[in-house]
């Protein structure tokens, strides 16, 4: 039969001539199971038992034949958890839905996936790529908005197209062999920006650390600083403290690494909350620092005449003989220093005499601190650039 042109109707792709059969008519639908935790002799490392998290994101296709929790064989018997032969195709079918992969090994899945074992009529591989193609559809038939869950009447009458077991196999090398080439690039786009985010580092390496050797200004950061105070929440059961367009609030989601200036905050303050001496007001072009927490080491420039920040950030300012940015760029530079520096409990702190005893290094010549910016601005404006480029390029490879 002469081949037909793909059609795409009502999440529907496949050929004019194409079948379109429920999933319940060419595969056997297997749900999973639990065994009970308590009873330590269910759990061993006789079977692989798959659950979610052993999966990658939404919309890859893996090969499974490990997992990070095993049962026993006494847990497979105890459980509704049942052995599934090797080429079984996984699918979580709850929270997650989408994460597919296809099993190397004889095992066993938790209650959160759909498992097919195809008919002789169905490739698996082909079966795989027609769920990728169709989970948001299947994602809709979940009848709750809070825990999404697919049934299993629901995912039996999904229909996919099947075209003949040669043209499935067919397909199946076509698609492998163009995922492989946009795996590749990816892989390259990645390497390129993480270059690229390295050649920040050596640029301020060359500035402060090669070139920094000429100066003889090494100190602490304590010897330059004017003024250091850490930044406060106020009560949020008084709403008259939020909800304002008075100040700009600063916490650590709010810092970009591509912006010197922190120009906008996802919640504001009032001018009360300041009257009443429940939040603390930072000046302009004050360095504020993310002293506390997982994204330690952050930092940002205050843009507007005032600004304020919650608890997790230390605000500095700095005598005349530094110029704010300078300072900026300074603190990009011993980032590592700070990561190094904080406590190792399981919240990362650099309180503030840890902060005053960072060094720091500055040319005399306030003219040349501002050069250094300058230049600085330029590079990095170029290798953010760069690095937009690359991100954009990768948006298209995964559109692709």
């Amino acid at each position: 039969m002469k081949n037909k042109e793909l059609i795409v109707d009502n999440g529907k792709l496949a050929r004019e001539d194409w079948e379109h059969l429920k999933l319940k008519d060419v595969t056997k639908v297997i749900g999973g199971g639990t065994p009970k935790t308590s009873i330590k002799e269910y759990w061993s490392d006789d079977v692989v038992w798959l659950s979610p998290t052993d999966l990658p994101e939404i919309g890859e296709i893996v090969e499974v034949s490990d997992s990070i929790r095993k049962i026993s064989n006494l847990g497979l018997k105890k459980s509704s958890a049942k052995l599934l032969p090797i080429g079984t195709v996984c699918f979580s079918s709850r929270a997650s839905i989408g994460k597919i992969g296809i099993s190397k090994v004889e095992l066993a899945t938790n209650q959160g996936f759909k498992n097919f074992v195809c008919k002789e009529n169905l490739y698996n591989k082909f079966l795989a790529y027609a769920l990728k193609f169709l989970t948001p559809k299947i994602t809709g038939l979940s009848n709750s908005t809070t825990f999404k869950e697919i049934s299993t009447t629901a995912i039996k009458n999904v229909e996919i197209p099947l075209p003949p077991l040669p043209e499935q196999r067919r397909i199946v090398s076509k698609l492998d062999g163009l995922f492989a080439e946009i795996d590749a690039s990816l892989a390259l786009i990645d390497q390129n920006i993480e270059q690229a985010e390295a050649l920040k580092l050596s640029v301020l390496d060359e500035e402060f650390g090669v070139k920094g050797k000429s100066w003889s200004n090494l100190t602490k950061v304590g010897k330059v600083l004017s003024a250091i105070s850490t930044g406060t929440t106020p009560s949020k059961k008084i709403k008259d403290y939020y909800n304002s367009d008075d100040i700009e609030w600063f916490k650590p989601a709010d810092f970009d690494d591509k912006r010197k200036y922190l120009k906008e905050s996802r919640d504001n303050l009032s001018n009360k909350s300041i009257k009443d001496k429940k939040a603390r007001i930072f000046k302009k072009d004050t360095l504020l620092l993310v002293a506390i927490g997982a994204t330690i080491g952050k930092i940002g420039l205050v843009y507007k005449e005032t600004g304020s920040a919650n608890q997790q950030i230390t605000g500095m300012n700095f005598k005349s003989k530094i110029f704010p940015e300078f300072s900026y760029y300074w603190f990009k530079y011993i980032k590592s220093t700070i990561v190094r520096n904080a406590s190792s409990a399981t919240l990362p702190i650099l309180n503030q005499k840890g902060i005053k005893d960072l060094p720091f290094n500055y040319p005399d010549n306030i003219d040349d601190q501002q050069k250094i910016v300058q230049k600085l601005d330029a590079l990095f404006k170029e290798i953010d650039g760069l690095v937009s480029d690359y991100q954009q390029k990768r948006e298209d490879f995964e559109a692709l």
